[in-house]
C-alpha cells in the first residue's frame, strides 16, 4: 500500500509525531502551511485559532505533494477548538479522499474532543485503518511505544 502522512503543524509538535510516524513507515510526509501566518503569541494563536476553527473556515493553502498517487492517507493535525484545524479543513476540500483508506492521528494540550469523528464525516473515506490521540506529545515518556503501537496497526491493516 502506498501511504503519505499529511500533516499540519503550529508549533512543531504535530511535525515530530508525523515524521515519526512516516520514518517507521518508510513514506514520505506532505507538510499542510497556511499562506497567511498565525500570531507569533501563544494567547493569540489561542483566540484566532479557536475563532476561525469555530467558523470552520477555509483558509488559503500550500501543500508539499499531491495525494492521488495514493492509497492510504494519514492525516495529522493538532486539536483546536475541540476539532481538527482550519488549514486540514481546507487540506481535505482541495483533496477527495472517498476512495481512500485514511488514518487519523491528534496531538492536543487539553482533550481530544471529536476530532476523529468530525474528519471521517468531512472526508468520507473508504476505511479508517488506525488513529492515535497524543496529548502533550513532546513531553509525553511513552511516545515512541505509542507511535509504534500505531504503526503496527497500520502495518497489519493497511
Amino acid at each position: 500500500m502506498n501511504t503519505i502522512v499529511v500533516y499540519y503543524s503550529l508549533n512543531g509538535n504535530t511535525k515530530m509525531v508525523a515524521e515519526k510516524i512516516a520514518e517507521r513507515l518508510g513514506c514520505e510526509t506532505s507538510r499542510v502551511t497556511t499562506k497567511k501566518k498565525m500570531p507569533q503569541g501563544k494567547a493569540g494563536q489561542i483566540l484566532k485559532g479557536a475563532l476561525i476553527t469555530l467558523l470552520k473556515a477555509r483558509p488559503a493553502i500550500r501543500f508539499e505533494k499531491e495525494i492521488s498517487d495514493y492509497d492510504h492517507i494519514i492525516i495529522c493535525t493538532p486539536i483546536w477548538a475541540g476539532t481538527f484545524t482550519p488549514a486540514i479543513r481546507s487540506f481535505i476540500s482541495l483533496n477527495d479522499m472517498r476512495e481512500k483508506k485514511i488514518s487519523m492521528v491528534s496531538t492536543f494540550d487539553g482533550g481530544p474532543g471529536r476530532c476523529f469523528k468530525a474528519l471521517e464525516e468531512e472526508i468520507k473515506p473508504k476505511e479508517v485503518i488506525a488513529t492515535l490521540e497524543l496529548k502533550k506529545p513532546a513531553s509525553d515518556p511513552e511516545l515512541d511505544s505509542k507511535i509504534d503501537s500505531f504503526v503496527g496497526e497500520v502495518k497489519r491493516k493497511a
